[in-house]
């Protein structure tokens, strides 16, 4: 079975350091990036796929619901 691959993304590295610690512990491959639009970068590469993205709604540029749109 292959890891389950989830792009996370929050402007605030302590929540980054959080999520990070606990996804880990379930052997998830994850992406962390803290903008809207790296978040977007990391989407539109096609060499990656992501299986889930953990999305913080507040951000400053572009936050997590311009992202959705």
């Amino acid at each position: 079975m292959t890891q389950a691959r989830i792009l996370v993304v929050d402007d605030e590295p302590f929540n980054l350091d959080i999520v990070g610690e606990y996804l880990d512990e379930m052997d998830f491959d994850l992406v962390m990036v803290e903008s809207g639009e790296a978040a977007w970068d990391a989407l539109c590469d096609t060499t990656q796929a992501f299986d889930l993205v953990l999305l913080d709604r507040m951000m400053p540029g572009m936050d997590g619901i311009m992202l959705l749109q």
